[in-house]
């Protein structure tokens, strides 16, 4: 019996395998390729998506104006001042940056800050890179200025006693 079971279990395996197969070649999409013509369930109709906006609760707005300022330094030390901007009251602030026109090959010869001098905070302390001549950060949350946060340049470490180049910041007002 046991022989016979084997032989049943194949003979039905191969019975499916065969009209399964009859069945593709006897199916449209299978008729459509014998004749080598495209698939008549792939060349249909086109299908149109529209995309409805999600109705939105409360006084939500996504607008933003965009804000920003530069300048461009040209300090002599050790008697000259220091570059600075300031970011205005409610403006958040979400990058600053600045280059060396006339750059230094001494390390640590100058660095970006970002001060909050209503909390007597310091965000940012970058060292202005001695290869690149460039120094800047980019604030993924942004930080919100009370109208004393600054932007500032310390040119401590020239030779030659000249720092010279531009020195930005952007942001948004909410």
């Amino acid at each position: 019996m046991k022989r016979y079971s084997k032989h049943l279990i194949l003979t039905g395996i191969a019975i499916t395998i065969l009209g399964t197969a009859l069945g593709l070649l006897a199916s449209p999409a299978g008729q459509a390729a014998q004749n080598g013509e495209a698939n008549p369930a792939v060349t249909g109709t086109p299908v149109v998506v529209t995309n409805t906006p999600l109705p939105i609760r409360g006084s939500v707005s996504v607008q933003k104006t965009l804000v920003n300022d530069g300048m461009f330094f040209s300090v002599t030390k050790p008697s000259g001042t220091d570059p600075s901007l300031t970011v205005p009251n409610g403006v958040v602030l979400t990058d600053a940056h600045v280059t060396f026109s006339l750059g230094e090959n001494f390390p640590n010869s100058a660095s970006l800050f970002i001060h909050d001098f209503a909390n007597g905070k310091t965000y940012v302390y970058e060292i202005v890179n001695s290869t690149t001549f460039h120094a800047g950060v980019d604030l993924g949350s942004g930080i919100l200025s009370t109208g004393k946060l600054t932007v500032e340049l310390s040119c401590y470490n020239i030779a030659g006693n000249q720092c010279q180049g531009a020195l930005m910041w952007s942001g948004y007002k909410p």
